[in-house]
């Protein structure tokens, strides 16, 4: 996969995950980054120009995968809650977690532009882009989450080590533990989502369930010819006004073909913001969408919309089988 596909995948992927899923990337990217915090082992200036370039370097360093330096340039505060075994275990497994979704060695990335704020003296908050070595964007300042720093001992260090928390990992016994989701046994064909998928989403639930030792990951998405908005995972969907699971390719985005009668008038599900206020696009029984198109008469300029089966006028609405033999 080429730079400009990964960033591509990447800006998609953010896109589509729902608050839930992209919370966990945004915890996993910012291990990495407090991993980066402080200096590349020097004592640093306290301004704007040391913080800078103590993050160049550690980021550096850890993205390599030096944990011990990476460690060193944790505050005091955040060194006492995190023993050394702990944050190699997390920077360990977050640099794979990474290196498996984005398909890009993180040895070979770069901090881009910084951004500082609230430089008060010896606290601070930045951000960066991170770009590959060959200059290109992998991540933009604005996907970037604040880092707060200190000087201490004479260097810049984090104290935004809560991230190791709220990620939902933990380290007892010295195991990982990143996702935990739901048996994927749960959700039946036909039947309500189960509560053990309720999340914060804005769809209020979350398809990404487990399958034996394999995480099937869910996102939340929309129709794009109605904008209705449904949870999606490798089986099945859901929609969000309805949270019923049903198993297969999305159904249901568009009216049912059904619904267009000959000798009545178009339904109001129909309606569009199209010249002619309505299509007659529609999903056949199998599942196939049917599509129309805005045409108008030869002679007379009477406007229609023609679908695969039928067309209606404009003017009156009314569906009729076949196309306008006379206009």
């Amino acid at each position: 996969m080429g730079h400009d596909e990964l960033a591509l995948v990447t800006r998609r992927y953010v896109a589509l995950v729902n608050p839930a899923r992209l919370r966990i990337f945004v915890s996993v990217s910012a291990l990495l980054l407090v991993a980066c915090s402080g200096s590349s082992g020097t004592k640093s200036p306290a301004t704007e120009e040391g913080l800078k370039e103590a993050l160049r370097t550690s980021t550096d360093a850890v993205y390599s995968g030096n944990a011990n330096k990476g460690y060193r340039y944790l505050s005091s505060d955040c060194q006492d809650k995190l023993s050394l075994s702990e944050f190699s275990g997390y920077l360990m497994f977050g640099k794979a977690f990474l290196e498996g979704f984005s398909g890009e060695d993180m040895g070979n990335l770069r901090v881009g532009e910084i951004e500082v704020r609230n430089l008060t003296g010896d606290r601070a908050e930045t951000r960066h882009e991170v770009v590959t070595s060959d200059g290109l964007t992998f991540s933009s300042l604005d996907e970037g989450s604040w880092t707060e720093w200190i000087y201490e001992d004479g260097g810049w260090k984090t104290t935004d080590c809560e991230e190791f928390d709220a990620s939902g990992m933990s380290s007892d016994g010295g195991s990982i533990d990143l996702f935990s989701e739901p048996d994927c046994a749960l959700l039946q064909d036909g039947k309500a989502v189960p509560d053990d998928f309720t999340d914060d989403s804005n769809g209020g639930f979350d398809l990404s369930c487990e399958n034996g030792d394999e995480i099937d990951f869910g996102y939340t998405t929309s129709c794009f010819e109605s904008g209705r908005e449904y949870a999606v995972n490798s089986s099945g969907f859901a929609f969000v006004d309805e949270a019923v699971y049903r198993r297969g390719d999305v159904r249901g985005c568009l009216p049912a073909c059904g619904e267009l009668v000959p000798g009545v008038p178009v339904p109001a599900e129909f309606n569009d913001e199209s010249d002619a206020g309505f299509n007659l696009n529609c999903e056949t029984p199998g599942g196939r969408t049917s599509y129309s198109y805005e045409w108008s008469c030869f002679e007379s300029s009477r406007a229609y919309v023609q679908g695969e089966d039928g067309y209606a006028f404009v003017d009156d609405r009314v569906y009729v089988d076949g196309e306008p033999p006379v206009c």
